[in-house]
């Protein structure tokens, strides 16, 4: 479907298990505005998403992929860095869950991808070093019977002038930086420490 929605010079690499990198070469010539290179690239790039929205038959079922798209400009820049533009424009659509499948890079974010990265770097020394816990409060059924527990997430220790930082914050962090299974791993470590208490 891309190789027909686009044109032969545009490179596709799949870039991870659910994420597809396209790079896109002379899109205005020599002396093209960023604005035409990027409203080039919008058409282009809208394309490429009009194309994988159509619904795939899967055993008789019509399916419909959700897709959305990061764009950012190279301008003679190395292609790592306009690489990282791109999935940090896309993951700012998945998480705002825009109806707009498509957003451009904006270089004043370049604040939030520090703290974001800081909050990576810190999650993953918290980790680490044992320093979150994992507290856990009684499930009660109508008769007061605990049915079960359910577990809730904190960071202590933190400084005061520290934004407070939620489960979802922390554990979205350790995604990020590759941690998930190591946190899986201490969750059910912490819980089987607190039955045998």
């Amino acid at each position: 479907r891309l190789r027909e929605a686009l044109p032969p010079s545009v490179e596709v690499v799949r870039a991870a298990p659910a994420s597809l990198g396209l790079f896109l070469d002379d899109l205005g010539g020599p002396r093209a505005t960023t604005t035409g290179v990027a409203a080039n690239a919008g058409l282009l790039i809208q394309k490429a998403l009009d194309a994988l929205s159509e619904p795939v038959d899967l055993h008789g079922f019509q399916m419909r992929l959700k897709v959305a798209a990061g764009v950012s400009l190279c301008l003679g820049r190395g292609s790592r860095e306009t690489y990282r533009e791109a999935e940090f424009a896309l993951r700012r659509t998945l998480q705002a869950n825009s109806r707009e499948p498509l957003r451009f890079f904006d270089p004043s974010l370049w604040g939030v991808i520090e703290s974001e990265m800081q909050l990576r770097a810190a999650a993953e020394r918290a980790l680490t070093e044992a320093r979150l816990a994992l507290h856990f409060q009684p499930v009660v059924g109508p008769d007061g019977k605990a049915l079960s527990a359910e577990g809730l997430l904190r960071w202590p220790g933190r400084p005061v002038d520290s934004p407070p930082i939620g489960p979802m914050q922390i554990i979205e962090a350790l995604e990020a930086c590759g941690k998930l299974d190591a946190f899986t791993d201490w969750c059910v470590d912490q819980a089987l420490q607190a039955i045998n208490r």
